[in-house]
């Protein structure tokens, strides 16, 4: 699925009425044009749509050399980590302004070279983790 179609100006995004779907509002990809698209997203869909977005926008970016080095940087207001029901990976999980959470499964092995990566950078720790902690 390779072919060009004509390039639309994301022009924004919300909530529908009942809160069931995300609008994705386009408009036109230059002057001259007169169109206007919005397209309804199931809110059960949206994650794995945004998820896929990114990850295909990051391989674009690579393969294309354009904005080399930049990276999607998210302000966090809250944090909470802990283990999983299986002990062998971690539950990080970050809300961004706004109320959206994203939650990561690092495998155990993982999180501790992150906490020493963290602990080298920030000067060292002065208590051990607790088995879940919050901020």
């Amino acid at each position: 699925m390779k072919e060009s179609i004509e390039r639309a100006t994301f022009a924004g995004a919300m909530r529908s009425e009942n809160n069931r779907s995300i609008l994705l509002k386009f408009g036109p990809p230059a002057p001259g044009y007169s169109f206007t698209q919005i397209i309804s997203i199931p809110v059960e869909q949206a994650f794995g749509l945004a998820s896929v977005a990114l990850s295909e926008a990051a391989k674009a970016q690579k393969d294309s050399g354009l904005g080399q080095g930049q990276k999607l940087a998210l302000t966090v207001d809250w944090w909470e980590f802990g283990s999983t029901p299986d002990q062998q990976t971690v539950a990080l999980t970050f809300r961004m302004q706004g109320g959206s959470e994203l939650t990561f499964q690092v495998h155990r092995d993982a999180a501790l070279h992150m906490r020493d990566v963290l602990s080298a950078m920030l000067g060292g720790a002065e208590n051990p983790p607790p088995e879940k902690s919050r901020h």
